[in-house]
């Protein structure tokens, strides 16, 4: 049996396990007609936003890997770059991750839920943050971090409670 290769779609989700961790899970488009078998691990490279050099690790094809500082250094909210190479292609995709922002929004959501101006700001905070993220997805990435940090500022004049999403 041979080794898979990537078929042109590298693809992955990226799910939140607390505020300083996430978990990551292929579901890239592998060749597996013929004797082509899916590897079980594949090299990964991550760039964290916190960091200057993109950082290997090892992951599983078919199951959920998990990072948080242990593994990265720092889990900060922000963009991060993950690469691999497959059979001699270099694929990179770019992913907002902003799961303190996310927490200290549900929060908000507890705190001013009844205050119709103030929830009102809570959704704006919300479109800035979901708009960075199709900027990212599309590849503007000056952009999407633009939008991100108006998110940020603007979730920081509401004054949240955002303890619990430390």
């Amino acid at each position: 049996m041979n080794c898979s290769c990537i078929r042109g779609r590298y693809n992955f989700s990226i799910n939140y396990f607390d505020t300083n961790s996430f978990l990551y899970r292929d579901f890239s488009d592998w060749m597996i007609e013929g004797n082509y078998t899916i590897p079980e691990t594949y090299l990964l490279d991550i760039l964290v936003p916190c960091e200057k050099k993109f950082k290997t690790f090892e992951v599983k094809t078919n199951e959920l890997n998990r990072f948080g500082k242990e593994q990265l250094g720092c889990v900060v909210d922000g963009i991060y770059c993950f690469s691999c190479n497959s059979c001699g292609n270099q694929y990179t995709k770019n992913v907002l991750i902003s799961n303190k922002l996310e927490c200290c929004l549900r929060n908000a959501k507890i705190q001013y839920g009844d205050d119709k101006g103030l929830f009102e700001k809570i959704k704006e905070v919300e479109r800035h943050l979901e708009q960075a993220k199709c900027l990212v997805e599309f590849g503007s990435i000056e952009s999407a971090n633009s939008q991100f940090e108006i998110a940020e500022k603007k979730l920081n004049n509401l004054k949240c409670d955002c303890s619990p999403c430390q």
